[in-house]
């Protein structure tokens, strides 16, 4: 499948560096064809589409490489920042795997790591800075929060151009 072609650095720059199943492929055979099986039980065949997860995830690998070493060789770091709140052991496994996958694509990472009891203006604030970090190109919000953690508020901090998950309202309202 062709993935959507390159559009010059100062776009790439502006732009939050998130990667959507969309992106990668020009129409729902592309995915078909190249990352899925048709499902077996005749009922759920115009309907379910099961996807090979670990074929998917390298396809995609293999395109960002290049893409991060074109910007890294512009001087544009790509940089991606991880905000975890509390101890949650799957979540740590999944932050770690985040930017175990960074340091493979040439991606810039940072963890910051909250205490449990993190007040929410704690986190606002480390939003607010990261918002403001020219530096910072995409910021990951680990979920789940803490009880004393309203998520919805957490997420519309983010800035729209830097969520990385698509969580932020206006993200949302742009997949329908």
């Amino acid at each position: 499948p062709q993935s959507i072609r390159y559009r010059g650095l100062p776009h790439l720059n502006r732009r939050r560096l998130a990667v959507t199943l969309a992106a990668c492929f020009t129409n729902d055979n592309d995915l078909r064809n190249h990352h899925a099986f048709p499902a077996e039980d005749p009922e759920q065949a115009m309907t379910a589409l099961i996807i090979d997860g670990k074929q998917l995830a390298q396809k995609l690998r293999e395109d960002w490489k290049p893409r991060a070493d074109r910007l890294n060789s512009a001087g544009i770091a790509p940089g991606l920042a991880v905000i975890m709140v509390g101890e949650n052991a799957a979540s740590r496994i999944y932050v770690r795997n985040k930017i175990k996958a960074c340091r493979e694509l040439g991606i810039r990472s940072e963890e910051h790591l909250l205490a449990g009891d993190s007040a929410q203006d704690i986190v606002l604030a480390l939003i607010d800075r990261l918002n403001a970090d020219a530096s910072v190109h995409g910021i990951l919000v680990q979920l789940p929060l803490p009880a004393q953690l309203a998520p919805p508020v957490v997420i519309e901090r983010i800035s729209p151009d830097k969520d990385v998950d698509g969580l932020h309202p206006r993200n949302l309202g742009s997949l329908m």
